[in-house]
């Protein structure tokens, strides 16, 4: 018998039209937003300078951790999304955190941790 622990959402956003990322707070508050209307738990949500005009925003409730990296100057951002709840289905939270940042390219793919481990 297979067993996971985790499922994995990635996505790399190109050429984000919304720049949603220009003060935390907004970013923050646009984040509550998306959470909200995917009927998802409340999520707490921490941002980070990693260096110069680079973000790094972390979310994070019982069920998920969202990581959230930002390249201003490319208009790039790389999301991960990670349940520890394999039936757990957070498309809906995954589509509109990338709508809202109106990306132009995405590549995206989810996938189940840990499946190639047996019992």
């Amino acid at each position: 018998m297979k067993i996971n622990y985790g499922k994995h959402f990635l996505a790399d956003l190109y050429l984000c039209q919304e720049k949603i990322w220009g003060t935390s707070s907004y970013l923050q508050e646009s984040l509550e937003k998306v959470v909200e209307a995917s009927h998802s738990c409340a999520i707490r949500w921490v941002t980070r300078k990693t260096s110069v005009n680079r973000n790094m925003v972390i979310g994070e409730n019982d069920e998920l951790l969202i990581i959230l990296q930002i390249i201003p100057e490319k208009n790039f951002l790389a999301l991960d999304v990670f349940s520890w709840q394999t039936e757990r289905d957070f498309q809906a939270l995954c589509d509109g955190i990338i709508e809202a940042f109106a990306p132009q390219v995405i590549a995206e793919e989810c996938r189940l941790r840990g499946e190639h481990l047996m019992r």
